[in-house]
C-alpha cells in the first residue's frame, strides 16, 4: 500500500484524530516529499512537462516560457503546490492561444501567468553609496541618475553581466532594467565588464 497525505499524521495520532494502529502499519517506509516552494528549479521541470501536455491538448506546436516567466515561477511560493502550478500554466496557455490563435509557437509571459513574486530576493552585497559621485551642487535629477547608475552597475557586476539575474536582485523587470541602463549610458562589454559613459 502506498498512501499519501498532506497532514502530519504523528500530530493527528497525538490529537486522537487518526488511529495509532493504522498509523504504525502505514509508517513502514515513510517518504517525505518537500512542497514545491522548497524544490528550487524543479518548478521549471514540472512547468515544462505541463507545457508539453497542454500544447498537445490545445493543438499548439510549441508552448514556451519567456525568461521573465521563468523568474516569476521561481520567485513564487506555490501555496497550492503542483496542482496550482498546473492550473497557472493551463490558464496562461489558454490566454496565450486566444491572443495568438494561428501561431505555431506561443510564448507565455509573466503577465499571462498572473502570479506575483512573494519570496524575498537575495540581497546584494553591501554597496558603498558614497561612491555614486554625488556632489553637493548637483540637481536632484543628476544626483538621482548618478545613484541609479551606481546601483545598476553594482548589480550587473555581482551578476557577471547577466541582465535577468541583476533585474531579479533589483526586484524589477529585465526589460525595464535594460531600458533604464540604456538611458543612463550603461553597457556591458563582452568580457562582462560593466561600464558607463
Amino acid at each position: 500500500i502506498i498512501a499519501a497525505t498532506n497532514r502530519n499524521l504523528e500530530k493527528e495520532v497525538e490529537n486522537e484524530q487518526f488511529r495509532s494502529d493504522l498509523y504504525h502499519r502505514l509508517m513502514v517506509y515513510p517518504i517525505h516529499l518537500p512542497s514545491l516552494k522548497d524544490r528550487g528549479e524543479d518548478v521549471l521541470l514540472l512547468a515544462g512537462y505541463f507545457l508539453e501536455r497542454i500544447s498537445r491538448q490545445l493543438n499548439i506546436r510549441q508552448l514556451r516560457l519567456t525568461s521573465e516567466a521563468n523568474s516569476s515561477l521561481l520567485n513564487y511560493s506555490w501555496p497550492g503546490n503542483v496542482r496550482e502550478l498546473e492550473h497557472v500554466i493551463s490558464r496562461a496557455a489558454l490566454r496565450a492561444k486566444a491572443n495568438s490563435p494561428h501561431q505555431a509557437i506561443v510564448s507565455l509571459t509573466s503577465e499571462l501567468l498572473e502570479i506575483r513574486s512573494d519570496k524575498p530576493v537575495g540581497n546584494l552585497p553591501e554597496l558603498d553609496t558614497n561612491s555614486a559621485n554625488i556632489q553637493p551642487n548637483m540637481s536632484l535629477k543628476a544626483a538621482t541618475e548618478a545613484f541609479q547608475r551606481r546601483i545598476i552597475v553594482h548589480a550587473l557586476q555581482q551578476a557577471d553581466g547577466n541582465w535577468a539575474m541583476a533585474a531579479k536582485q533589483l526586484q524589477m523587470d529585465r526589460s525595464n532594467l535594460i531600458r533604464m541602463a540604456k538611458r543612463l549610458n550603461i553597457s556591458i562589454q563582452k568580457t562582462t565588464q560593466v561600464t558607463f559613459n
